[in-house]
């Protein structure tokens, strides 16, 4: 019933279902109605219930003195009757897919706003350390690494998001590649690549849930990626092992000629190959296992 009355107006008095919606703190008069904070640190808006007609209905049959709209009485219009005015009259803003009102309400509210605001904050801070960090590996391992951890990085993501079968999301896509690049040229070792899996991962998830307003757990996206990253390295070396027991050592030796010394002979150089095949099924593994895992989690639920 009390919902009813919110939405009612009072013909004769001025007030109407809308009136009074928007009010400082003081001016809150309806305790038990629910008000959001309005976002500009002193105003907070009423939201109204949905109509429930029976129940508006009713007290609109046993009382007087409260109007209400035809639609939370349940009265439906003749479609031949209703009038279709432009969408958009005078509003270009609407016309390009913007509301209304370019100063859109806030639905958030004080501590959602608090936390918004320091992440984006730290995010903002962080991009400081992109040109610093790129420049410092570009240095060092030149850019051919850089690119291609990018693109592998950014490769799996797309096709990940296309697995999981929902709506393609460029922004993540060269988040992933912005990352990939960074952290492809520190790989290593078993625990360096955990660890990098790991890191990679987080921000990721972290950058995502910020652009996308999401709140996937950092926690499962850290270990995940620490998951993929331990088995891409283990397939890494263990390719590249099998490899080398099955290929030759070195390739493009020529006729080792007795008389001659072995310094001055071409004793060609060592096989890339297996460290090539190791590289590019670890690749596969710490790319290919976060779509699994992802696409196992989105099956079970």
């Amino acid at each position: 019933m009390e919902d009813a009355l919110r939405r009612s107006s009072i013909p004769g008095e001025d007030i109407y279902a809308n009136s009074d919606m928007v009010v400082t703190t003081g001016g809150i008069y309806d305790t038990g109605g629910q008000w959001i904070f309005g976002g500009d640190g002193q105003s907070f808006i009423q939201l109204l219930p949905e109509a429930n007609v029976s129940a508006i209905q009713y007290v609109a049959e046993n009382t007087s003195g409260y109007a209400w709209d035809n639609r939370s009485l349940g009265i439906q219009l003749d479609p031949q009757q209703m009038q279709y005015p432009l969408e958009f009259p005078g509003c270009i803003a609407c016309a390009a897919g913007f509301s209304y009102s370019l100063n859109t309400l806030d639905m958030r509210t004080p501590a959602q706003m608090e936390v918004d605001q320091n992440a984006f904050t730290l995010g903002a801070s962080s991009l400081v350390g992109l040109p610093i960090s790129g420049g410092s590996l570009l240095v060092i391992y030149g850019v051919r690494p850089i690119l291609t951890g990018g693109m592998l990085v950014s490769g799996f993501d797309a096709a990940g998001q296309v697995v999981g079968g929902g709506e393609y999301r460029p922004g993540q896509t060269v988040v992933a590649g912005v990352t990939g690049g960074l952290a492809y040229p520190l790989a290593g070792g078993m625990l360096a690549n955990v660890l990098l899996g790991a890191s990679v991962a987080g921000v990721n998830a972290v950058a995502n849930n910020y652009i996308y307003a999401e709140d996937t757990s950092i926690r499962r996206a850290t270990g995940v990626g620490a998951v993929a990253g331990g088995f891409g390295s283990l397939a890494n070396n263990w390719v590249s092992d099998l490899a080398a027991s099955v290929l030759p050592y070195r390739i493009g030796v020529s006729v080792i000629d007795p008389n001659k010394a072995i310094l001055l002979q071409n004793i060609g150089t060592k096989n890339p190959y297996p460290a090539y095949m190791g590289e590019a099924a670890g690749n596969t593994v710490s790319g290919g296992l976060p779509i699994l895992l992802d696409r196992v989690r989105r099956d079970g639920e």
